[in-house]
């Protein structure tokens, strides 16, 4: 996870059915952004941190690996495994912003024979992330790159940066 940035309303990226159904030649989804959308909704402002929620719709029949559960500062929070789900950036105008922390919830315990146990985001996850508002609250534009790797069990898509934006 690198540095982060304030959020705004709302940006819808690509949500795919795992079926296929929606593109011309009804192909299965090849990267994970055929399968996962994500939103950006600016919340609340307190203390000079500006709070967003980062919300991720993963297709029915699809899950993402989830990030290790907690405040991604907390020097208590686990290592987070090489695939997980990870804020990459928030940028303000285009231009790079940090945020003071971000809460990555817990995941939904899934198993495979490969990876053996493992966390997952399944349906609509919400990552809540604190900007700074001096940082954002000229910006007309905020938005997000999240990294992504999804999988229905059998199947591991290839890795996709997924982008939202908010006015």
């Amino acid at each position: 996870m690198v540095g982060i940035s304030t959020f705004g309303p709302v940006l819808i990226v690509v949500a795919a059915a795992a079926s296929g159904e929606g593109s011309p030649k009804g192909d299965r989804p090849k990267k994970s952004a055929d399968v996962v959308a994500v939103k950006l909704v600016r919340h609340s402002l307190a203390d000079g941190l500006e709070s967003y929620f980062v919300e991720l719709k993963v297709a029915a029949g699809w899950h993402v690996y989830a990030n290790a559960a907690g405040w991604e500062t907390s020097r208590d929070r686990a290592k987070p495994p090489a695939d997980a789900t990870s804020v990459i950036e928030f940028r303000a105008d285009g231009k790079r912003t940090s945020a003071q922390d971000i809460y990555y919830p817990k995941g939904v315990a899934r198993k495979d024979g490969a990876r053996g146990e493992y966390q997952a985001y399944e349906g609509t996850v919400s990552l809540t992330a604190w900007l700074f508002w001096d940082d954002t609250k000229d910006a007309s534009v905020v938005s997000v790159r999240v990294r992504v790797v999804a999988t229905d069990g059998m199947t591991r898509l290839a890795e996709s940066i997924v982008t939202a934006e908010t006015r």
